[in-house]
Formats: structure tokens, sequence, C-alpha cells
């Protein structure tokens, strides 16, 4: 390799480095929690679209904003018994800045007791998980 070609090499790498550097300095470290919402009852009616609106309100008003599906998405599961039951679900999601790790998991399970008993579930499945947001 000449020096030409040397030089130019490090220039791209000090090129590549200010770069990853100003990314870095862009990227916003979140949490994004997940709920998964029924669209039908266990009785197979489906649930009025002010119920969905009332969780959207409180995910807004506790995180600063909520992502929503506009479609349902689909999921399989296996009792203890063996029994498999499919359910249609709403995605609802917000991002949000953790204060911490405790006062976090304790709003989501605030929020997943809430959610899970306006729609008379035995369980109502809650993710979350860090995100980087460029």
């Amino acid at each position: 390799m000449n020096d030409d070609e040397l030089n130019q090499q490090r220039a791209d790498q000090t090129f590549n480095d200010d770069l990853l550097d100003e990314l870095e300095a862009r990227t916003m470290k979140k949490i994004r929690v997940e709920f998964l919402l029924p669209v039908e009852s266990n009785e197979g009616h489906p649930f009025p679209e002010e119920m969905y609106q009332e969780c959207i309100k409180e995910l807004t008003e506790q995180f600063g904003g909520c992502t929503f599906d506009t479609y349902a998405v689909s999921g399989v599961w296996q009792s203890d018994s063996g029994e498999v039951f499919r359910d249609d679900m709403y995605r609802l999601f917000s991002d949000f800045n953790e204060v911490t790790p405790k006062i976090t998991r304790s709003v989501i399970l605030e929020l997943q007791e809430k959610f899970r008993k306006r729609f008379s579930q035995e369980c109502l499945y809650v993710v979350s998980f860090p995100i980087e947001v460029y």
C-alpha cells in the first residue's frame, strides 16, 4: 500500500469514527413496553372501541405517548391441561425514559392489572425491553 492509499484509509476511518460518535450522541436509550389486549371477550363478543381508547389515553398520560396497531395480531398458547387456544389481540406500546427499574416495573404491573381487570382476563401479556432510537 502506498502513502496515498494509506492516508486515504486513515481519512476514511476518521470519517467513520466521527460518524459513529455523532450517531451515538444522537441515540436515545429508552424502554419499550407492549401490551397485548384481546379483540374479543372469552365469550367471543368484540370489546367496544372505547375500552381501547381508554387504555391508549392512560398509556399516553403515563408515558407521554402510545403507538398502536390498527390490525389484530394473532397468537396461540397451550394451557396447563394441554388445550391449545388462539387469540387475536391489539398491540399497544409506549417508549419512555426509565426513571429506575423498580419504578418502571411498578408502573407497568399496575397498568397490566388495571387492563387485565378491564378486559376480564385471567392474565394479560406484557413485555418491556430496552431500545435505541436514532
